[in-house]
C-alpha cells in the first residue's frame, strides 16, 4: 500500500539528489540498486492511475545513468529502462545452500507458483541438479490457494525459491505443502526480504527449516533460522563489469 511506498520514495529522492550532485561536480555516477521500489507496479490497475513503474524509469532517464538491478521482480519490465541491466543474487543464494547440503540426489528445487518458475531453474542449475517442480497458485483478493499436488518428496530436502518475500503468505503456504508431501528439510532462498506486516511472526510457525535472504533491503534483527547474505560479495563482479567499483 502507500506506506510501504513511501520508504521507496526516499530512497528514490536520495538516489536522485546524490546521482545530481556527482554530475553537476564533474563525475560521472554508476548506479547499483538492490532493490527496486515499485518493481511490482509494472501494470496500470485501476483506471486514473499511471504506470509507477514506468514513472520510475522516466526518472533515470532524466538523469541519463543506466542502472544496474538487482534481480527485478519481471525482466519484461526492463523495457522500461534504457540501457539498465540485471544483477542477479541467485549464484550468492545457491553458493549458500551448497554449503549446508551433501547429497544432491535428495534435492529438488521448488518454484511457489509460475511466475517463480524461471528463477527456481536457474537456480537449479547453479546447484548443479534438473529437478524442478513448479506449485501452481491462484490468488484471490488477499488469500491465496494451491493447486492440488500428489509428487512424493519422501526423504528429499526441497528449496523454495523466490525474489520477494513480502507477507509471506506463498512462500509459507509452499513450505506447507512440501511438508505435508513428505520433504524431510524445507529450505528457501529468496532475494529481497520485505517481511511485510506480520511475516515475521507467521514464518516462527512456518515449515521452513532456514530461510536465505540478501541484505538488499535493511532489518536490524532477524530470527536465527534466517540469514541475511552480504551483496558487497557481488562488489567485484560489478567492478569487473563496470571498470569501477559503484
Amino acid at each position: 500500500g502507500f506506506q510501504k511506498f513511501m520508504v521507496d520514495n526516499s530512497y528514490f529522492l536520495e538516489l536522485y539528489f546524490l546521482t545530481r550532485a556527482v554530475q553537476e561536480g564533474g563525475g560521472r555516477a554508476r548506479v547499483f540498486i538492490p532493490y527496486l521500489g515499485y518493481s511490482r507496479a509494472d501494470k496500470i490497475e485501476k483506471r486514473g492511475e499511471p504506470n509507477r513503474l514506468k514513472v520510475v524509469a522516466g526518472l533515470f532517464a532524466g538523469l541519463k545513468i543506466k542502472p544496474r538491478i538487482l534481480d527485478i521482480h519481471n525482466a519484461a519490465s526492463l523495457r522500461f529502462f534504457k540501457g539498465a541491466k540485471i544483477e542477479s543474487a541467485l549464484p550468492l543464494l545457491a553458493g549458500a545452500i551448497k554449503n549446508i547440503v551433501s547429497n544432491k540426489a535428495d534435492l529438488i528445487v521448488v518454484a511457489p507458483d509460475y511466475g517463480a518458475r524461471d528463477r527456481a531453474k536457474q537456480f537449479a542449475k547453479y546447484l548443479g541438479i534438473s529437478k524442478v517442480m513448479v506449485i501452481r497458485k491462484k490468488r484471490i483478493g488477499r488469500q491465496v490457494r494451491f493447486g492440488k499436488i500428489t509428487t512424493d518428496l519422501k526423504g528429499k530436502t526441497v528449496i523454495i525459491v523466490d525474489d520477494i518475500l513480502d507477507t509471506g503468505s506463498t512462500l509459507y503456504g509452499a513450505a506447507k505443502i512440501v511438508k505435508n508431501l513428505g520433504a524431510s528439510r524445507v529450505l528457501a532462498a529468496v532475494v529481497h526480504g520485505m517481511f511485510s506486516g506480520t511475516a515475521l511472526k507467521n514464518f516462527k510457525k512456518s515449515k521452513i527449516d532456514k530461510l536465505y535472504v540478501t541484505n538488499s533491503l535493511y532489518h536490524r534483527r532477524l530470527p536465527t533460522k534466517i540469514k541475511a547474505l552480504d551483496l558487497s560479495n557481488l562488489l567485484p563482479r560489478y567492478k569487473k563489469a563496470t571498470g569501477v567499483s559503484p
